[in-house]
């Protein structure tokens, strides 16, 4: 009996031993917290199949989408380069996954969604019905989202934003929250104004 439970723990903590190396992180044409925002995203959420793996990941705001890289090396020896292009930062976590499903050095761990209202604290106002929200670098955080004038269900709330038209335009300080709700899953249903 005891070897068994030797062998048991010494398997269970060997599949917990693998770990991925980031080799480097770089982003173009995005606030420059979103480096430390993406840095923890992959560090927590993508995951080895295989041991001595490292990445390097490129992430640009280009053409109006998040075109995203992922160099996997294997020994330091570059095996695979994957890429993906996103509109919004709420698609980021969906078309990661969807990238890296059938990967066979890395995949992206299983998080549930969670739903949420998200309630704006604004100069100006906004005109059409739905809105998205946008960083002051100009990146889309959403997708074009209902937009309702007072809050009739709970909900998350953040201010040093700018409203005009149809956009939201939030600060770094803003953009960099709202980027680390939807990487971990977050789906933004309403937004208030």
């Amino acid at each position: 009996m005891k070897k068994f439970i030797f062998s048991f723990l010494f398997l269970f903590s060997l599949s917990f031993a693998k770990e991925i190396y980031i080799e480097k992180l770089e982003i173009k044409n995005l606030p420059d917290n979103y480096l430390e925002i993406f840095k923890n995203f992959f560090n927590e959420n993508v995951k080895p199949k295989k041991e001595n793996l490292s990445l390097e990941i490129k992430i640009n705001w280009l053409s109006y989408s998040y075109n995203i890289c992922i160099f996997i090396k294997e020994n330091k020896t570059l095996r695979e380069a994957v890429c993906t292009t996103s509109n919004n930062a709420e698609e980021i976590r969906d078309n990661l996954k969807n990238l890296l499903e059938d990967n066979k050095y890395i995949y992206l761990n299983n998080i549930p969604v969670k739903k949420v209202n998200l309630t704006v604290l604004s100069k100006g106002k906004t005109t059409e019905k739905k809105v998205k929200l946008i960083s002051s670098k100009g990146d889309y955080l959403t997708d074009y989202k209902e937009k309702i004038n007072l809050p009739k269900e709970p909900s998350i709330m953040i201010g040093g934003a700018t409203a005009s038209v149809d956009l939201i335009i939030l600060n770094e300080l803003s953009s960099t929250f709202i980027l680390k709700k939807l990487l971990n899953n977050y789906k933004i249903d309403k937004i208030y104004i």
